[in-house]
């Protein structure tokens, strides 16, 4: 995952990490990586959420979705900095899976965040959104191999 970051004159328009265009070249930039080779799994950092300011629950949502595309499993390697980032993307993880099916669902979930939400404040729009029932509807496949 690159620095989308640097792609954007400036936040003005909301986070780049939420440009459509941004958000489909990220997930099929890292599920072509992750398909490219044989791997048991993939075990990566946060890319562009340090120094480069991205949002981490979007660029999991990502790998997510690139992992599940590619069927293989996903680990995410955080540092002690990282922990309650690394709590919060726990119920962001149960929010997914008791209501989402497929790679498709969650990534129009992230599609749907509004530009202007601030980073880090898009896990409790995702939650929300999840939490409140029949808003998106969902097909009926499995996430594939990823894990939390």
């Amino acid at each position: 995952m690159g620095a989308l970051e640097l792609d954007a004159e400036s936040n003005e328009n909301g986070l780049p990490d939420l440009s459509p265009e941004n958000l489909t070249r990220e997930v099929n930039k890292a599920a072509i990586a992750f398909s490219l080779g044989v791997y048991e799994g993939i075990y990566g950092p946060l890319w562009g959420c340090g120094a480069f300011d991205g949002d981490p629950y979007v660029k999991v949502a990502l790998l997510w979705c690139a992992a599940s595309v590619a069927r293989i499993s996903l680990k995410i390697i955080f540092d002690r900095e990282a922990y309650e980032i690394v709590t919060s993307l726990n119920r962001l993880m149960t929010a997914v899976r008791g209501r989402l099916a497929t790679v498709q669902d969650l990534m129009d979930l992230v599609r749907s965040i509004p530009r202007n939400t601030a980073r880090l404040r898009t896990l409790e729009w995702m939650v929300e959104r999840l939490g409140t029932g029949g808003v998106m509807l969902f097909r009926v496949l499995e996430l594939g191999k990823c894990t939390g």
